[in-house]
C-alpha cells in the first residue's frame, strides 16, 4: 500500500527513438539526448526487477538501463519525498468521465447519476478509459448505430470499453479482438465488473469463434497503419450492409483511410471530429 517515491532527473543518451519499449510496456519518447524527470514508485514490501526490499534508486536506474538496452547509464540526480498512500493519491487523479448522457466510472467511484448508463472501468494495462477523444467518438457513434439485437465486432478492443457500451446500448453480443494479453486480462475484469459476461467476450487474433453470418456492426479504434492493414480482414468479418466505425486517426489522415476502405467494399461518410481526432464511419456494401 505504501510506496517510496523518488524524483530523478535523468540525462538520457542519444539514439533512443520513440518506438523503443521495454518489457514492462513503457515507452521512452526520446529522439536525442534528452533531459527527463522520472517519478519512481518503489515498493517497500516487494522486489523491483529482482532487487530487494526498499530498492535503492541506483539499482532501479540500472534496471531501466538494462531493460531499454541503453548504451550508457543516464546521468541522474535525485530527491526523496515523504511517504504517502499513493493508491489513494492515484485514485483521486481519476475522475468520472461523461460521454453524452453516459458515464465512465472507476470501481472506487460513486455513480454521478444513479439513473444514467454507467460503465465501470479498471485502467490496468489496456487502452480505453473513456478519457481519450477517439474513445468518446466511438461511444457516441455506437449510441446511434446500435438499434437493438446486433452482433458487434470490436477490433483492437483494449479495455473492452466499446464492447461493454455496445451491449449496454442494446446489442445482443460483442466480440473483442486484442493482441495484448495484459489488455485481455484487464478487459475480462471490466466485463465481470459490468455484469456482461454472457454477452461480451475477448480473444487474441485467430482465437475468436467463427461467425459465419458476419457482424452487424464493426468498430476499430486503433491507428492509421493497423487500420489499413486490417481492411481486408474487417471486410470479411462484416456482413453486407454492416455499419463500420474506424477511429484512432487524426483529421489529416481521413482521406487516406477512406481511400483504403473504399477499395474493400465500404462506402464511408464524412468524418466525425473531436479536436484533432477523427472517426470515419459508413457501410459495408459487398
Amino acid at each position: 500500500k505504501y510506496w517510496k517515491r523518488s524524483v530523478v532527473t535523468a540525462m538520457f543518451p542519444e539514439g533512443l527513438g520513440s518506438h523503443q519499449r521495454g518489457s514492462s510496456g513503457v515507452s521512452l519518447p526520446f529522439e536525442t539526448k534528452t533531459l527527463a524527470f522520472l517519478f519512481l514508485f518503489l515498493p517497500r514490501s516487494q522486489s523491483f526487477g529482482g532487487c530487494g526490499i526498499d530498492v535503492p534508486v541506483d539499482d532501479a536506474i540500472m534496471q531501466i538501463a538494462l531493460q531499454f538496452r541503453l548504451p550508457a547509464l543516464p546521468i541522474v540526480t535525485q530527491s526523496a519525498v515523504e511517504d504517502e498512500d499513493w493508491v489513494v493519491k492515484v485514485q483521486a487523479s481519476f475522475t468520472p468521465v461523461q460521454i453524452g448522457d453516459a458515464w465512465v466510472v472507476f470501481p472506487w467511484h460513486t455513480k454521478p447519476d444513479p439513473h444514467a448508463l454507467c460503465v465501470i472501468m479498471e485502467h490496468g494495462m489496456a487502452f480505453g478509459t473513456g478519457e481519450h477523444a477517439t474513445t468518446q467518438l466511438c461511444v457516441k457513434w455506437l449510441n446511434t448505430a446500435v438499434k437493438g439485437g446486433e452482433h458487434v465486432l470490436d477490433y483492437g478492443s483494449g479495455s473492452s470499453i466499446l464492447s461493454i457500451f455496445a451491449v449496454k446500448f442494446g446489442a445482443s453480443s460483442a466480440t473483442g479482438i486484442e493482441i495484448e494479453e495484459d489488455s485481455i486480462t484487464t478487459a475480462r475484469k471490466n466485463i465481470i465488473n459490468n455484469d456482461v459476461e454472457s454477452q461480451v467476450s475477448v480473444f487474441l487474433p485467430g482465437q475468436e469463434p467463427v461467425f459465419e453470418q458476419g457482424y452487424d456492426i464493426v468498430v476499430a479504434n486503433i491507428l492509421l497503419q493497423p487500420l489499413q492493414i486490417l481492411a481486408p480482414t474487417l471486410a470479411r468479418k462484416a456482413r453486407p450492409g454492416a455499419r463500420v466505425a474506424l477511429s484512432g486517426i487524426i483529421t489529416t489522415q481521413v482521406d487516406e483511410l477512406k481511400a483504403t476502405y473504399q477499395q474493400h467494399g465500404f462506402i464511408l461518410d464524412d468524418a466525425q471530429v473531436q479536436g484533432e481526432w477523427a472517426l470515419v464511419h459508413g457501410v459495408r456494401t459487398a
